[in-house]
Protein backbone atom coordinates (compact mmCIF):
# COMPACT_ATOMS: atom_id res chain seq x y z
CA UNK A 1 0.00 0.00 0.00
CA UNK A 2 1.23 3.49 -0.82
CA UNK A 3 2.70 5.08 2.32
CA UNK A 4 0.54 8.21 2.08
CA UNK A 5 -2.58 6.13 1.50
CA UNK A 6 -1.71 4.02 4.54
CA UNK A 7 -1.14 7.19 6.58
CA UNK A 8 -4.50 8.56 5.45
CA UNK A 9 -6.30 5.34 6.41
CA UNK A 10 -4.66 5.32 9.85
CA UNK A 11 -5.55 8.97 10.42
CA UNK A 12 -9.15 8.31 9.35
CA UNK A 13 -9.44 5.42 11.80
CA UNK A 14 -8.04 7.51 14.64
CA UNK A 15 -10.37 10.39 13.76
CA UNK A 16 -13.37 8.04 13.70
CA UNK A 17 -12.48 6.63 17.13
CA UNK A 18 -12.03 10.17 18.47
CA UNK A 19 -15.40 11.26 17.10
CA UNK A 20 -17.11 8.18 18.58
CA UNK A 21 -15.48 8.81 21.96
CA UNK A 22 -16.49 12.48 21.85
CA UNK A 23 -20.08 11.54 21.00
CA UNK A 24 -20.22 9.20 23.99
CA UNK A 25 -18.76 11.83 26.31
CA UNK A 26 -21.32 14.39 25.13
CA UNK A 27 -24.23 12.13 26.09
CA UNK A 28 -23.24 12.16 29.76
CA UNK A 29 -24.68 15.15 31.61
CA UNK A 30 -23.61 16.64 34.92
CA UNK A 31 -26.93 16.92 36.73
CA UNK A 32 -25.57 18.36 39.98
CA UNK A 33 -22.26 19.96 40.86
CA UNK A 34 -21.40 20.97 44.42
CA UNK A 35 -18.28 22.73 45.61
CA UNK A 36 -19.84 22.90 49.07
CA UNK A 37 -22.97 21.01 50.14
CA UNK A 38 -25.36 22.92 52.40
CA UNK A 39 -28.57 22.10 54.27
CA UNK A 40 -31.78 23.86 53.29
CA UNK A 41 -33.32 26.04 55.98
CA UNK A 42 -30.45 25.59 58.43
CA UNK A 43 -28.03 28.32 59.58
CA UNK A 44 -24.51 27.58 58.41
CA UNK A 45 -23.31 27.92 61.99
CA UNK A 46 -25.29 24.77 62.90
CA UNK A 47 -23.19 22.41 60.78
CA UNK A 48 -19.80 22.01 59.12
CA UNK A 49 -20.20 22.10 55.35
CA UNK A 50 -16.71 20.64 54.84
CA UNK A 51 -17.90 17.45 56.58
CA UNK A 52 -20.88 16.97 54.25
CA UNK A 53 -19.67 14.49 51.65
CA UNK A 54 -22.34 12.43 49.85
CA UNK A 55 -21.30 8.79 49.61
CA UNK A 56 -24.29 7.16 47.91
CA UNK A 57 -27.59 8.01 46.25
CA UNK A 58 -30.78 6.55 44.79
CA UNK A 59 -33.04 8.16 42.19
CA UNK A 60 -36.78 7.58 42.63
CA UNK A 61 -38.40 8.17 39.26
CA UNK A 62 -42.03 8.29 40.42
CA UNK A 63 -41.59 11.21 42.84
CA UNK A 64 -38.67 12.81 40.97
CA UNK A 65 -36.42 12.67 44.00
CA UNK A 66 -32.79 11.84 44.63
CA UNK A 67 -32.05 10.38 48.05
CA UNK A 68 -28.50 11.14 49.17
CA UNK A 69 -26.56 9.40 51.94
CA UNK A 70 -24.05 11.40 53.98
CA UNK A 71 -22.27 9.15 56.50
CA UNK A 72 -21.05 10.65 59.72
CA UNK A 73 -17.33 10.41 59.00
CA UNK A 74 -16.67 13.82 60.58
CA UNK A 75 -18.46 16.02 63.15
CA UNK A 76 -20.96 18.67 62.07
CA UNK A 77 -23.44 16.58 60.05
CA UNK A 78 -27.08 17.31 60.85
CA UNK A 79 -28.76 14.67 58.67
CA UNK A 80 -27.27 11.43 57.38
CA UNK A 81 -30.09 10.67 54.91
CA UNK A 82 -31.23 13.57 52.74
CA UNK A 83 -33.11 14.29 49.54
CA UNK A 84 -33.41 16.77 46.69
CA UNK A 85 -35.98 17.25 43.94
CA UNK A 86 -34.51 16.17 40.61
CA UNK A 87 -36.54 18.65 38.56
CA UNK A 88 -34.80 21.64 40.12
CA UNK A 89 -32.96 23.96 37.77
CA UNK A 90 -30.41 24.77 40.44
CA UNK A 91 -27.30 22.70 39.73
CA UNK A 92 -26.08 23.06 43.33
CA UNK A 93 -29.24 22.70 45.43
CA UNK A 94 -29.29 22.67 49.19
CA UNK A 95 -30.18 19.26 50.57
CA UNK A 96 -33.24 18.59 52.71
CA UNK A 97 -33.73 16.02 55.49
CA UNK A 98 -35.23 12.72 54.34
CA UNK A 99 -39.01 13.12 54.47
CA UNK A 100 -39.58 9.53 55.59
CA UNK A 101 -40.47 8.36 59.07
CA UNK A 102 -37.79 6.17 60.67
CA UNK A 103 -38.89 4.63 63.97
CA UNK A 104 -35.40 5.21 65.40
CA UNK A 105 -33.15 8.16 64.47
CA UNK A 106 -30.68 7.25 61.74
CA UNK A 107 -27.02 7.41 62.79
CA UNK A 108 -24.82 6.94 59.72
CA UNK A 109 -25.98 5.92 56.23
CA UNK A 110 -23.55 5.19 53.40
CA UNK A 111 -25.82 4.06 50.57
CA UNK A 112 -29.55 3.98 49.74
CA UNK A 113 -31.01 1.38 47.34
CA UNK A 114 -34.48 1.25 45.73
CA UNK A 115 -35.80 -2.25 44.99
CA UNK A 116 -38.29 -3.64 42.46
CA UNK A 117 -41.15 -3.08 44.90
CA UNK A 118 -40.50 0.66 45.34
CA UNK A 119 -38.94 0.34 48.75
CA UNK A 120 -36.01 2.48 49.83
CA UNK A 121 -33.43 0.40 51.70
CA UNK A 122 -30.66 1.85 53.84
CA UNK A 123 -27.98 0.22 55.94
CA UNK A 124 -27.40 2.19 59.14
CA UNK A 125 -23.87 1.56 60.43
CA UNK A 126 -25.13 2.41 63.92
CA UNK A 127 -22.19 4.60 64.90
CA UNK A 128 -20.18 7.53 63.60
CA UNK A 129 -16.57 7.26 62.46
CA UNK A 130 -15.52 9.78 65.09
CA UNK A 131 -15.83 10.04 68.86
CA UNK A 132 -16.44 12.94 71.18
CA UNK A 133 -19.20 14.78 72.97
CA UNK A 134 -21.06 15.58 69.74
CA UNK A 135 -20.96 12.03 68.36
CA UNK A 136 -24.41 10.42 68.17
CA UNK A 137 -25.25 7.64 70.59
CA UNK A 138 -24.14 4.34 69.11
CA UNK A 139 -26.72 1.66 68.41
CA UNK A 140 -26.80 -1.68 66.67
CA UNK A 141 -26.30 -1.65 62.88
CA UNK A 142 -29.61 -2.16 61.08
CA UNK A 143 -31.02 -2.73 57.61
CA UNK A 144 -34.15 -0.61 57.14
CA UNK A 145 -36.74 -0.23 54.38
CA UNK A 146 -39.23 2.57 53.70
CA UNK A 147 -42.36 2.29 51.56
CA UNK A 148 -42.01 4.87 48.78
CA UNK A 149 -45.61 4.30 47.65
CA UNK A 150 -46.73 5.68 51.01
CA UNK A 151 -46.98 9.47 51.06
CA UNK A 152 -45.03 9.62 54.31
CA UNK A 153 -42.39 7.07 53.25
CA UNK A 154 -43.30 4.91 56.21
CA UNK A 155 -40.72 2.56 57.68
CA UNK A 156 -41.88 -1.02 57.04
CA UNK A 157 -38.81 -3.18 57.71
CA UNK A 158 -36.09 -2.97 60.35
CA UNK A 159 -33.63 -5.72 61.19
CA UNK A 160 -30.92 -5.07 63.74
CA UNK A 161 -27.64 -6.98 63.68
CA UNK A 162 -25.95 -8.26 66.81
CA UNK A 163 -23.61 -5.78 68.45
CA UNK A 164 -20.66 -8.12 67.80
CA UNK A 165 -20.90 -7.62 64.05
CA UNK A 166 -18.29 -5.10 62.85
CA UNK A 167 -18.42 -1.95 60.80
CA UNK A 168 -16.86 -1.47 57.37
CA UNK A 169 -19.95 -1.72 55.19
CA UNK A 170 -19.56 -1.09 51.46
CA UNK A 171 -22.29 -1.50 48.86
CA UNK A 172 -25.30 -3.78 49.11
CA UNK A 173 -27.86 -5.38 46.80
CA UNK A 174 -31.53 -6.15 47.40
CA UNK A 175 -32.70 -9.47 45.95
CA UNK A 176 -36.47 -9.48 45.46
CA UNK A 177 -36.83 -13.14 44.49
CA UNK A 178 -40.06 -12.60 42.54
CA UNK A 179 -41.36 -9.02 42.00
CA UNK A 180 -44.89 -10.47 42.18
CA UNK A 181 -44.21 -11.36 45.82
CA UNK A 182 -42.47 -8.51 47.59
CA UNK A 183 -42.24 -10.33 50.92
CA UNK A 184 -39.60 -12.81 49.74
CA UNK A 185 -36.46 -10.70 49.76
CA UNK A 186 -32.80 -11.09 50.66
CA UNK A 187 -30.22 -8.35 51.18
CA UNK A 188 -26.51 -8.91 50.47
CA UNK A 189 -24.25 -6.42 52.28
CA UNK A 190 -20.52 -6.21 51.67
CA UNK A 191 -18.01 -5.50 54.42
CA UNK A 192 -14.70 -4.34 53.02
CA UNK A 193 -12.86 -4.37 56.35
CA UNK A 194 -13.81 -7.90 57.38
CA UNK A 195 -13.81 -9.24 53.79
CA UNK A 196 -17.25 -10.68 54.35
CA UNK A 197 -20.80 -10.69 53.03
CA UNK A 198 -23.75 -10.17 55.37
CA UNK A 199 -26.97 -11.83 54.26
CA UNK A 200 -30.43 -10.91 55.54
CA UNK A 201 -33.42 -13.20 54.92
CA UNK A 202 -36.52 -11.09 55.43
CA UNK A 203 -38.99 -13.99 55.33
CA UNK A 204 -37.26 -15.83 58.17
CA UNK A 205 -36.08 -12.64 59.93
CA UNK A 206 -32.61 -14.12 60.05
CA UNK A 207 -29.12 -12.97 59.10
CA UNK A 208 -25.70 -14.55 58.76
CA UNK A 209 -22.20 -13.84 57.51
CA UNK A 210 -19.97 -15.63 55.02
CA UNK A 211 -16.26 -15.19 54.39
CA UNK A 212 -14.67 -16.34 51.13
CA UNK A 213 -11.15 -15.98 49.82
CA UNK A 214 -12.50 -14.10 46.78
CA UNK A 215 -13.75 -11.36 49.13
CA UNK A 216 -10.20 -10.40 50.06
CA UNK A 217 -8.01 -7.70 48.49
CA UNK A 218 -5.02 -8.97 46.55
CA UNK A 219 -2.98 -5.76 46.49
CA UNK A 220 -2.90 -2.12 47.54
CA UNK A 221 -4.73 0.48 45.49
CA UNK A 222 -2.34 3.37 44.95
CA UNK A 223 -3.87 6.63 43.75
CA UNK A 224 -2.44 10.11 43.35
CA UNK A 225 -2.81 11.31 46.93
CA UNK A 226 -3.68 8.23 48.96
CA UNK A 227 -3.38 4.46 49.23
CA UNK A 228 -5.86 1.91 50.56
CA UNK A 229 -6.37 -1.84 50.75
CA UNK A 230 -10.00 -2.95 50.98
CA UNK A 231 -11.90 -6.16 50.32
CA UNK A 232 -15.30 -6.88 48.78
CA UNK A 233 -17.05 -3.59 48.11
CA UNK A 234 -19.33 -3.48 45.06
CA UNK A 235 -22.11 -5.99 44.36
CA UNK A 236 -24.82 -6.10 41.68
CA UNK A 237 -27.48 -8.64 40.72
CA UNK A 238 -27.88 -9.89 37.17
CA UNK A 239 -30.83 -11.23 35.19
CA UNK A 240 -33.38 -13.61 36.75
CA UNK A 241 -33.67 -17.02 35.09
CA UNK A 242 -36.77 -19.22 34.92
CA UNK A 243 -36.03 -20.53 38.42
CA UNK A 244 -35.74 -16.95 39.75
CA UNK A 245 -32.02 -17.42 40.36
CA UNK A 246 -29.57 -14.61 39.58
CA UNK A 247 -25.85 -14.10 39.43
CA UNK A 248 -24.51 -11.84 42.15
CA UNK A 249 -21.52 -10.06 40.60
CA UNK A 250 -18.94 -8.60 42.96
CA UNK A 251 -15.52 -6.97 43.14
CA UNK A 252 -13.01 -6.24 45.86
CA UNK A 253 -11.99 -2.61 46.07
CA UNK A 254 -8.29 -3.48 45.87
CA UNK A 255 -8.35 -6.05 43.09
CA UNK A 256 -8.99 -6.25 39.36
CA UNK A 257 -10.48 -9.76 39.47
CA UNK A 258 -14.22 -10.07 38.78
CA UNK A 259 -16.37 -12.72 40.49
CA UNK A 260 -19.93 -14.01 40.69
CA UNK A 261 -21.90 -16.37 42.87
CA UNK A 262 -25.46 -17.63 42.34
CA UNK A 263 -28.17 -16.24 44.58
CA UNK A 264 -29.73 -19.69 45.08
CA UNK A 265 -26.58 -20.45 47.09
CA UNK A 266 -26.59 -17.18 49.01
CA UNK A 267 -30.23 -17.61 50.03
CA UNK A 268 -29.43 -20.67 52.16
CA UNK A 269 -27.46 -20.51 55.40
CA UNK A 270 -24.91 -23.26 54.96
CA UNK A 271 -21.32 -24.33 55.70
CA UNK A 272 -18.64 -22.25 54.01
CA UNK A 273 -17.70 -24.92 51.44
CA UNK A 274 -21.20 -24.80 49.95
CA UNK A 275 -20.65 -21.25 48.67
CA UNK A 276 -18.79 -21.75 45.38
CA UNK A 277 -18.01 -18.48 43.56
CA UNK A 278 -17.04 -18.31 39.91
CA UNK A 279 -14.00 -16.37 38.76
CA UNK A 280 -15.22 -14.52 35.68
CA UNK A 281 -11.83 -13.04 34.85
CA UNK A 282 -9.34 -10.24 35.36
CA UNK A 283 -10.37 -6.81 34.10
CA UNK A 284 -6.78 -5.68 33.51
CA UNK A 285 -4.15 -3.44 35.06
CA UNK A 286 -5.30 -0.38 37.01
CA UNK A 287 -9.02 -1.19 36.71
CA UNK A 288 -9.64 -1.07 40.48
CA UNK A 289 -13.27 -0.20 41.26
CA UNK A 290 -15.46 -0.09 44.35
CA UNK A 291 -18.83 0.25 42.59
CA UNK A 292 -20.68 -1.48 39.76
CA UNK A 293 -24.23 -1.58 38.40
CA UNK A 294 -26.28 -3.91 36.19
CA UNK A 295 -28.80 -2.65 33.63
CA UNK A 296 -31.57 -5.24 33.02
CA UNK A 297 -32.65 -3.71 29.70
CA UNK A 298 -29.26 -3.90 27.97
CA UNK A 299 -27.88 -6.73 30.18
CA UNK A 300 -24.72 -4.66 30.62
CA UNK A 301 -22.61 -4.22 33.75
CA UNK A 302 -21.02 -0.82 34.36
CA UNK A 303 -17.85 -0.41 36.43
CA UNK A 304 -16.62 2.78 38.12
CA UNK A 305 -12.82 2.64 37.78
CA UNK A 306 -11.11 4.90 40.30
CA UNK A 307 -7.53 4.85 38.98
CA UNK A 308 -8.39 5.56 35.34
CA UNK A 309 -11.25 7.89 36.27
CA UNK A 310 -13.73 6.32 33.92
CA UNK A 311 -16.91 4.27 33.59
CA UNK A 312 -16.51 1.04 31.63
CA UNK A 313 -18.94 -1.63 30.49
CA UNK A 314 -19.27 -5.34 29.71
CA UNK A 315 -22.24 -7.05 28.07
CA UNK A 316 -22.96 -10.14 30.14
CA UNK A 317 -24.03 -12.26 27.15
CA UNK A 318 -20.54 -11.99 25.61
CA UNK A 319 -17.25 -13.63 26.64
CA UNK A 320 -15.43 -11.75 29.38
CA UNK A 321 -12.36 -10.32 27.65
CA UNK A 322 -11.01 -6.94 26.58
CA UNK A 323 -12.58 -7.32 23.13
CA UNK A 324 -16.00 -7.03 24.77
CA UNK A 325 -15.26 -4.23 27.26
CA UNK A 326 -15.94 -0.61 26.40
CA UNK A 327 -15.40 2.84 27.85
CA UNK A 328 -18.59 4.79 28.50
CA UNK A 329 -17.16 7.93 30.06
CA UNK A 330 -13.71 9.19 30.99
CA UNK A 331 -12.81 12.46 32.69
CA UNK A 332 -10.24 13.92 35.06
CA UNK A 333 -13.21 15.37 36.94
CA UNK A 334 -14.14 11.88 38.16
CA UNK A 335 -11.92 12.16 41.22
CA UNK A 336 -13.41 9.14 42.99
CA UNK A 337 -16.71 7.46 42.04
CA UNK A 338 -18.33 5.90 45.10
CA UNK A 339 -21.75 4.91 43.77
CA UNK A 340 -23.32 3.96 40.45
CA UNK A 341 -26.82 2.68 39.64
CA UNK A 342 -29.49 2.36 36.96
CA UNK A 343 -32.93 3.72 37.85
CA UNK A 344 -36.32 2.34 36.81
CA UNK A 345 -36.38 4.64 33.76
CA UNK A 346 -33.14 3.14 32.42
CA UNK A 347 -30.90 6.08 33.32
CA UNK A 348 -27.36 5.35 34.48
CA UNK A 349 -26.30 7.62 37.34
CA UNK A 350 -22.90 7.89 39.04
CA UNK A 351 -21.53 9.95 41.91
CA UNK A 352 -17.99 11.32 42.14
CA UNK A 353 -17.12 12.72 45.57
CA UNK A 354 -13.29 12.69 45.68
CA UNK A 355 -13.49 10.86 49.02
CA UNK A 356 -11.73 7.47 49.24
CA UNK A 357 -12.73 4.66 51.65
CA UNK A 358 -9.73 5.48 53.84
CA UNK A 359 -8.66 9.10 53.69
CA UNK A 360 -10.17 12.56 53.44
CA UNK A 361 -11.70 14.59 50.65
CA UNK A 362 -9.73 17.34 48.95
CA UNK A 363 -11.83 20.50 49.55
CA UNK A 364 -10.87 21.83 46.12
CA UNK A 365 -12.56 18.92 44.30
CA UNK A 366 -16.20 19.27 43.32
CA UNK A 367 -18.85 16.65 44.05
CA UNK A 368 -20.56 15.56 40.84
CA UNK A 369 -23.73 13.59 40.13
CA UNK A 370 -23.95 12.60 36.47
CA UNK A 371 -26.39 10.63 34.34
CA UNK A 372 -26.90 9.19 30.87
CA UNK A 373 -29.47 6.84 29.37
CA UNK A 374 -27.89 3.39 29.75
CA UNK A 375 -28.83 2.40 26.20
CA UNK A 376 -27.23 5.61 24.90
CA UNK A 377 -24.13 5.12 27.01
CA UNK A 378 -23.17 1.91 25.22
CA UNK A 379 -23.78 3.17 21.68
CA UNK A 380 -20.55 3.12 19.73
CA UNK A 381 -18.84 0.97 22.37
CA UNK A 382 -17.99 -2.73 22.45
CA UNK A 383 -21.03 -3.21 24.69
CA UNK A 384 -23.53 -1.97 22.09
CA UNK A 385 -26.51 -4.16 21.32
CA UNK A 386 -25.97 -5.57 17.83
CA UNK A 387 -28.89 -6.73 15.71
Amino acid sequence: MNFFLWLFVCFSCILQEFNEASAIQDRVKIVYNWTVVEYAGKPEADYQSASIVPMGFAHYVDDKKVFIAIPRKEPGILETLTEIDDDMKNKSPRIKPFSGKPTVPLVSIYQPVIDDCKRLWVLDAGSAEYTGHDAPTAQRPAIIAFDLTNAEYKEIIRHEFTSSEPLGFGGFAVDVVDPKNCNEVFVYMTNFKENSLYIYDHTKENSWTINLKSFQPDKETVLENFTYEVGIFGIALGKRNAQLNRSAYYISGSSTVFWSIETNLLRVKAPRNVYTPKKIGDRGDDTDAIALAYDPDTEVIFFAEVKKRRITCWKTSTPFNTDNMGVVYESDNLKFVTDISVDSAGDLWFLSNADPPTGTKNPDDDILLLKVKASDAIQGTKCENKA
